[in-house]
């Protein structure tokens, strides 16, 4: 069964996003043969035990064990213990999430940036909010009495989730958690800082300071990591701010231009149609008659 979902071909089902909650497991003791992984997945033992080996590397997981899976991974299903539970959120992409935000969202990137499993054991207050996130997102998917505002529900589910992660991980022993290499957590530094000051700060010089280090050599290491420059990805995480705020705020386009810290609504309106193509205006005004329509 756990094969079966982190193999499964969401973009092919037309899922952009889906939730497992297993609470009863059959375990068929045949020899299990190594498949690839098709999903960015984040799984959580609510039970039980299992041991499964990535890319040759084994990995034992008990009850409050978490472990963010990237796609692409070779994987076979070792073991699992007797009652074994578990949550399993997946989504194919982290660009597919573009349709659930409208946009990127790049400061959550990290997660799953490089080639092998992240694991760790969570306390039991991380646990119960992250459980909690899992059925959150799981009964939004469910309820067909929510369709108008499906959309919102799941990003908001989806934002719940993921703040959580960021929660967990950005504990101090961080780093002794998992098996980062350098370049690796320098990008998760990066992406931390972004976080944080993506709206008042938008040149590269800045994180690059941030980090103590020079702007060539922070382009360098994120291009190296994750295949964008840092001005790309800070110009990423900018639009996504925008674009959720012209389609579901009431600001007025020169209030996004100040929350947003741009020198003037001209300066913002340039920003913006280089990025999308569209005007503030425009796309504001697409927005809502795309929203009338429904």
């Amino acid at each position: 069964m756990l094969q079966d979902l982190l193999k499964r071909k969401l973009e092919e089902c037309g899922e952009e996003l889906a939730v497992h909650i297993i609470k009863k497991y059959e375990f068929k003791n045949s020899r299990q043969a190594v498949f690839e992984t098709e999903n960015c997945s984040i799984l959580l033992i609510k039970n039980g035990s299992l041991t499964v080996q990535f890319c040759g590397a084994m990995y034992e997981l008990r009850k409050n064990d978490l472990l963010l899976i990237s796609k692409k991974l070779l994987c076979k299903v070792i073991e699992i213990g007797e009652g074994f539970q578990f949550y399993l959120l997946s989504f194919p992409s982290v660009s597919s999430l573009k349709n659930i935000y409208q946009g990127e969202a790049p400061h959550w990137f990290y997660f799953f940036t490089w080639n092998h499993p992240l694991k760790t054991s969570l306390e039991t207050g991380d646990y119960a909010v992250l459980s909690l996130s899992y059925k959150l997102i799981h009964n939004i998917i469910k309820n067909k009495q929510t369709e108008n505002f499906s959309g919102a529900l799941r990003r908001l589910g989806f934002d719940i989730f993921l703040y959580e992660l960021l929660a967990i991980h950005s504990d101090e022993n961080f780093r002794a958690l998992f098996p980062v290499r350098r370049n690796q957590a320098l990008v998760m530094r990066f992406f931390t800082v972004l976080s944080i000051h993506r709206r008042s700060c938008h040149n590269v010089k800045f994180y690059a300071g941030a980090l103590f280090i020079t702007s060539t050599h922070l382009n360098r290491i994120v291009k190296e990591v994750t295949g964008k420059t840092v001005k790309k990805i800070i110009t990423e995480v900018l639009i996504a701010d925008a674009l959720i705020m012209l389609k579901e705020s009431k600001l007025t386009i020169a209030e996004i231009a100040e929350e947003l810290e741009f020198d003037s609504i001209s300066s913002f309106s340039t920003y913006f149609k280089k990025s999308t193509s569209l005007s503030p205006l425009e796309y504001r005004s697409n927005a809502v008659k795309r929203f009338k329509s429904r």
